[in-house]
Parts: C-alpha cells; sequence; structure tokens
C-alpha cells in the first residue's frame, strides 16, 4: 500500500497490488507483448519515459514492417499500461485526479526493472541507456 499526498487533498491509499479480473487481464496482457518488445528495447528503439509509459526513441536501422511492428506494439502497450493505471484507481475507489501520481509509480517499477540498452527518462527529462 504506497500512499499519495497531493498539495492542499488529504493522502490517499493506493494499493498498487490489487488484483481485479479486468487488472489481471490487463497485466496478462502487458506480460504477453513484452517478448515482442523486448528486442526494440535492447536495440534502443524503445524506451520508459518519466510518466510511465514506452516511448519510440530511435528507429533508425528498422525496416519499414519493424517500424509498424514497433509503432503498433508502443500504441498497444500504452494502451493497456494506462488501462490498467485507471483500473487500479477504480479498484482502489481513488479519483482519476491520482492519474498522474500512480503512473509516477508504475514508471519508478518499470524504469527498475528495463532491459539493458533501453533507453531510461529521468524526472528532468534527460534520456540515457541503461
Amino acid at each position: 500500500m504506497l500512499r499519495i499526498l497531493r498539495p492542499g487533498i488529504a493522502f490517499a491509499q493506493v494499493d498498487i497490488n490489487i488484483s481485479t479480473p479486468a487488472i489481471r487481464n490487463l497485466r496478462a496482457s502487458l506480460t504477453s507483448r513484452f517478448g515482442s518488445l523486448k528486442g526494440f528495447y535492447s536495440r534502443g528503439s524503445l524506451g520508459e519515459n518519466k510518466r510511465g509509459y514506452v516511448e519510440i526513441r530511435d528507429e533508425s536501422g528498422l525496416g519499414l514492417k519493424e517500424k509498424g511492428d514497433l509503432r503498433r506494439l508502443a500504441g498497444a502497450e500504452n494502451a493497456d499500461r494506462k488501462a490498467l493505471y485507471l483500473e487500479i484507481l477504480r479498484a482502489n475507489n481513488l479519483d482519476t485526479q491520482f492519474l498522474s501520481e500512480v503512473e509516477k509509480i508504475f514508471a519508478n517499477n518499470w524504469k527498475s526493472k528495463a532491459v539493458p540498452g533501453s533507453w531510461i527518462q529521468s524526472d528532468d527529462d534527460k534520456w540515457r541507456r541503461k
């Protein structure tokens, strides 16, 4: 259970490990897609941004089909991540005003587990390779 504090708002507790059927389905979707994303992370084509989403960083060296695959996969990944964050808020009975805090919690988690060679965005907007 994590506590979120916003100026002028009492802190809220969010359980990011909460489980509902929707959350389990989203986590399964993210897990199953990882194998397709891993190569793009390793090549430096894909990175983890500071908001908890994947970001395309470098498409050089990719063929037309690979670029299409990367864009499709990144879009699906980000859609599932946002749905997961929103579902976690719902399951914790929290308003969407706390979305950015949940995104930040997950951003730190995704970055800590990032594949070596992938891009990581720090809180000061700078990108580095892991």
